[in-house]
């Protein structure tokens, strides 16, 4: 048994070299997880106060833990066929279960530090709340004891079951398992379903999420990550490593017959542009050829009806405005992410390097991008728009509703969509700043929390700025007045952090670039 493990620790060390920087392993790393613990604590007593009770405070903290998990581990699975070092990891002489299993325990150790940390913060902030204050809530130490210790095995549960589910995720990427992109995404925004209600006090706390109940759920949670964990070693062996060699047995290099795709035949047809067009559409191009897979477009599909039924139902009595909140929430999230997946996954290909050596600036690099990722947005959305649109004016003239909104509705509607508009154009120019981080440090810190908070933001609209009673009280002057500042001082702002952040795209490329050589020892 010991030797068959000698050769596994080496390997879970190497992939968890990669976190070893943003971990508190040395007295820098440590004084900044300090330093961060210490402010959210005091964020926690600003923001909560005695306002809350225990649990409603520990939800929060599982499903910022969810959310921050599934994310950054999903994008760090699907990179994985576009690393440049992967043909070398696949020449390690070990099984592809191994090179699975290494590195999923060594995502496991990073989200644990994660989670120790965010459960930390929450307890801190629940006892201090019982020491100064006077709250209800906090009257009994003994709750708060048994809370503490649930939800730290909740938060263990979670580690296991989220890390493992993201492993999975590359798997998505082929053949039929396709149709599991559209429940992983679903899955990706659970927590924050009804996270709004239950921080607004309309959710009761007193049985479903008290010590038993969470102590079930911790289990449960700890038996399917324990099944997780074996799927995904097996399974992401199988299935997701196929394509990662350059070439496998029985398929040939070349297809010198192989008929063009339906996304080449379509750029094929287009005129030949010159000039900065030129790079919008072959920025374009890419996401035309996303839109082409046919496993996607039977997804589209599904989904357009589904769409279409809500809209259907959703016509009478205002609830339409929900529906288009709905429509817009999880795509805004999708499309900041997916600036950030992108740029990473062409650093790793080198398309990136490929891109800078084009005659235009890297502004204009940058910018065609951007533009071409609000294009398809507003087609995508507007698509989603449009197919509620038909259900609805199905029910208006099958069987219309006796009530369909007022005046407030359609204000409510309009203020709706400007706001996720401005939400998404601010999001995807501060996205940017990522790449600022090693020539602009200060820039950087300036900029990243506002990055970080456009993943949450759409939480913080349904929380503070769009409640439920927002369609039949309609939009106050006082919300309208926010939005406007919001438009005229922060997209300035991110326009000014993405203009500088993109003169740091060779040198963040060279950076990363350095750091993968030095992690495969090209260079000491």
């Amino acid at each position: 048994m010991s030797r068959r493990q000698r050769p596994f620790s080496p390997i879970v060390e190497f992939e968890h070299s990669a976190f070893t920087p943003y971990l508190p392993t040395t007295k820098k790393t440590a004084s900044y997880w300090v330093l961060g613990i210490i402010i959210a604590i005091f964020a926690c007593r600003i923001g909560f106060g005695d306002r809350y009770e225990p649990e409603a405070v520990y939800v929060l903290g599982v499903s910022l833990a969810w959310v921050s998990f599934i994310a950054p581990m999903s994008i760090r699975a699907l990179q994985q066929p576009s690393q440049p070092f992967q043909e070398w990891w696949l020449t390690f002489p070990l099984d592809r279960r191994t090179l699975v299993r290494a590195k999923l325990l060594a995502s496991l150790r990073l989200n644990a530090h994660i989670a120790a940390a965010i459960w930390l913060i929450v307890t801190v902030h629940n006892f201090s709340a019982a020491v100064l204050t006077e709250s209800p809530f906090h009257a009994s130490l003994g709750r708060l004891w048994a809370d503490a210790a649930s939800y730290g095995l909740l938060f263990a549960a979670i580690v296991l079951l989220i890390t493992c589910l993201a492993t999975l995720a590359p798997i998505a990427l082929h053949g039929w398992y396709r149709l599991l992109i559209f429940p992983y995404l679903v899955l990706w925004g659970f927590p924050m379903g009804n996270l709004g209600s239950l921080l607004q006090g309309e959710v009761q706390t007193d049985r479903w999420l008290q010590t038993p109940m969470v102590l079930l759920y911790a289990c449960a949670g700890a038996l399917l990550g324990w099944i997780l964990y074996h799927v995904a070693i097996v399974g992401v062996a199988k299935v997701a490593m196929k394509g990662l060699a350059s070439h496998e047995p029985g398929k040939a290099l070349v297809h010198l017959h192989r008929p063009a795709s339906a996304a080449q035949r379509t750029v094929r047809g287009r005129p030949t542009a010159a000039g900065f067009r030129s790079l919008f559409q072959l920025e374009r191009s890419r996401h035309r050829s996303i839109a082409a897979n046919k496993w996607l477009q039977l997804v589209r599909g599904i989904l357009v009806l589904a769409i279409m039924v809500g809209g259907y139902f959703s016509l009478s009595n205002s609830e339409w405005i929900d529906m288009i909140r709905a429509i817009l929430v999880i795509p805004s999230i999708f499309i900041i992410t997916h600036m950030t997946l992108t740029y990473a996954n062409d650093m790793g290909k080198r398309r990136l390097e490929w891109m800078l050596g084009f005659p235009y600036s890297r502004l204009k690099l940058a910018f065609s991008r951007l533009l071409a990722i609000w294009a398809t947005t507003a087609l995508w959305l507007g698509g989603a728009l449009l197919a509620a649109a038909v259900g609805a004016g199905i029910r208006y003239i099958v069987n219309r509703p006796d009530s369909i909104g007022t005046s407030n509705s359609l204000y409510t509607a309009a203020y709706v969509l400007l706001l996720f508009t401005v939400y998404i154009i601010f999001g995807t120019l501060v996205s940017h700043v990522q790449y600022s981080t090693a020539k602009y440090p200060v820039l950087s810190a300036i900029g990243l929390p506002f990055m970080m908070l456009s993943y949450v933001a759409p939480m913080l609209f349904n929380q503070y700025v769009l409640p439920e009673s927002l369609p039949t009280a309609g939009v106050s002057h006082s919300l309208w007045i926010g939005l406007g500042l919001f438009a005229v001082i922060g997209l300035p702002f991110a326009l000014v952090l993405f203009v500088i952040s993109t003169r740091g795209m060779a040198f963040s490329m060279l950076a990363s670039q350095a750091k993968l050589a030095r992690r495969s020892g090209v260079t000491k």
